[in-house]
């Protein structure tokens, strides 16, 4: 029950969706299949609680859709120490549910709909047994995600703007070795990775001061454990090189701050 223009008005939603998914594979002998996959998605829309002063706080919020394809590639190679996968992939979003800082005499945290929102992106995973023990691989993402149209019930335009946490790269590489037994049946199993994140916005505004600049993360470990997995002891070690990055951040200037 919501308050509205001197009387108590009821406001009910109720909503059903068919989320149907079509997948389609092609075995291309033993070594590689292609696939392609088509889906609708949906998510249920509501009302942002909490007004206080704004009409605007106790807004209807419509449903989320979404509809998304999907193709790729899968392989292996060289009596299976190879495997190579690799995907395209493109989201059409209808109403896209997003937060927002909504003005008013107590600036609220407020959900909104961005009309239309789009991402398209590739990405592959290369995986390489070398050697005995030896693992090795290496995967990549490429989003271009963008709100296509989006205007604020207060009349602001972000359409055009890249989406919250949305990096245009992001790559990550590992090395894996494992000794196999040389103290009776214990070994040891050494990894390192290292990961990048590029530039990233955490606000639909696309605020400078609320971004994150192309970062990378590396981490290495340790283990020494017996081929039946019982136990493990392991040491390790997480940002290797004491990076520094901003994992969230939202606008207070409205606060007066």
């Amino acid at each position: 029950m919501i308050g509205q223009s001197n009387h108590q008005s009821s406001l009910s939603r109720s909503e059903d969706e068919v989320s149907p998914k079509l997948g389609l594979r092609y075995d291309m002998g033993r070594r590689a299949s292609t696939y392609a996959i088509w889906a609708r998605g949906f998510k249920s829309g509501g009302f942002n609680t909490g007004a206080t002063s704004d009409p605007i706080e106790a807004s209807v919020v419509k449903p989320e859709k979404l509809m998304a394809y999907e193709a790729g590639v899968k392989s292996e190679w060289f009596d299976h120490t190879l495997r190579a996968n690799a995907s395209a992939f493109y989201y059409d979003y209808t109403d896209l549910q997003v937060f927002g800082l909504a003005p008013g005499a107590v600036p609220t945290q407020t959900l909104f709909n961005a009309e239309e929102a789009e991402i398209k992106g590739l990405e592959f995973d290369l995986t390489a047994l070398p050697a005995s023990g030896l693992e090795l691989s290496l995967a990549g993402t490429y989003l271009d995600a963008e709100y296509t149209s989006f205007v604020t019930p207060i009349g602001q335009d972000f359409s055009g703007n890249t989406m919250v946490a949305a990096p245009e790269w992001s790559l990550v590489a590992r090395g894996r070795y494992d000794t196999g037994p040389i103290w009776g049946d214990l070994g040891l199993v050494a990894s390192v990775d290292a990961a990048y994140t590029g530039d990233q916005f955490f606000d639909t505004q696309n605020t400078d001061r609320l971004a994150q600049e192309g970062y990378w993360l590396a981490n290495a470990r340790l283990a020494l454990a017996p081929r039946d997995g019982r136990w493990e002891l392991a040491a390790f070690l997480k940002n290797l090189v004491d990076e520094e990055y901003i994992v969230d951040a939202f606008d207070v200037a409205d606060f007066g701050f």
